[in-house]
């Protein structure tokens, strides 16, 4: 009796074990892809200095990001801010900054430079979704009802358009 008894025990935990094992490989299956997406802008402050805003749900890649990486070349010092935060302390040449929203939140890259200073920018951000299409001139996007992305087409200098990317939903 206690010999069976044991033998269920052990079936029962190796049973579990393999339970944990299969759902581990079911959520590794179902996480998503993660890419980098480059960044690179050069500021040349003017009269009242230079503001550049990236947008990246409504241009390359069309999706939040999860988290930035950014590098200040220099010569001289940027002000960054994400989505619309203020840019309150400045990155110097040679600084760099990280910011991980561990989900997909980032949806704007403020960059700001002061009069008569200019800067250069390079660094990526991380998003979750298909690649990246080319960097070219225009992009259309086509949302659906839900505002997903359905499709990007290239719009060149002539106004020509050309489809990029469809995207199929499956259910």
């Amino acid at each position: 009796m206690g010999r069976s008894r044991g033998a269920a025990v052990l079936a029962g935990a190796l049973a579990g074990a393999f339970s944990v094992i299969a759902l581990a490989g079911r959520v590794r299956a179902h996480a998503p892809t993660g890419y980098l997406f480059p960044i690179r802008v050069s500021l040349e402050g003017g009269d009242e200095g230079k503001e550049e805003v990236l947008d990246f749900v409504n241009r390359p890649p069309f999706v939040p990001l999860v988290s930035l990486t950014l590098y200040n070349d220099g010569p001289d010092e940027v002000y960054p801010g994400v989505n619309y935060s203020q840019r309150i302390s400045p990155m110097v040449r040679g600084e760099n900054l990280n910011v991980d929203f561990g989900s997909p939140t980032i949806e704007r890259l403020h960059l700001l430079v002061s009069p008569y200073k200019s800067a250069t920018v390079r660094g990526f951000g991380l998003y979750f979704g298909g690649s990246p299409p080319e960097f070219t001139e225009r992009y259309e996007v086509v949302r659906d009802a839900l505002g997903r992305v359905t499709s990007v087409r290239l719009i060149s200098g002539t106004g020509e358009a050309k489809s990029l990317i469809t995207l199929v939903r499956r259910s």
